[in-house]
């Protein structure tokens, strides 16, 4: 039985912006289960994480030369540190190429499922319907909701 589980970048957002947070608590609170993101969700949460954090949109934080005071204030590194990190590497191009074909999927969601499938990641907990039909077809568990991951444990 695999315990390794793939953080989608909605999991952090919702999870810093106050929403949604019972899922991640959940995940977090259950130690034997690691958790895992890649270069993708990362780029997303910084991304995102400027703008809650700064109040405005990242591209005018970018112009009003604000990110390092930002970054200063709200150090997100912390938070990331809680999760391992998946390198990237050249094998996932080919596979992201292929999900994007097979599932409509939008290249960074592509990315986070040829993550999974690459290093055998057995559930994606994210609030993205996008991988919904992708995760199933890939025998990946997509964890929406606590009880998502309730029933995951439980798995035989």
């Amino acid at each position: 039985m695999s315990n390794r589980i793939f953080i989608d970048s909605s999991i952090l957002i919702e999870y810093y912006k106050g929403t949604k947070r019972d899922l991640f608590r959940a995940l977090l609170s259950d130690s034997s289960f690691s958790l895992f993101i890649n270069q993708t969700v990362l780029s997303e949460y910084l991304f995102h994480h400027l703008g809650i954090s700064g109040g405005k949109a990242p591209l005018t934080l970018k112009t009003d030369n604000s990110i390092p005071a930002i970054l200063k204030s709200y150090d997100p590194f912390p938070f990331l540190n809680l999760m391992e990190w998946l390198p990237d590497n050249k094998v996932l191009l080919q596979s992201a190429i292929d999900f994007m074909k097979t599932y409509n999927l939008l290249p960074n969601d592509a990315l986070i499922l040829a993550s999974c499938k690459q290093y055998g990641i057995e559930a994606l907990a994210s609030h993205d319907s996008d991988f919904a039909v992708a995760c199933k077809s890939e025998a990946i568990w997509q964890l929406s909701s606590e009880e998502d991951f309730v029933k995951f444990k439980a798995r035989t």
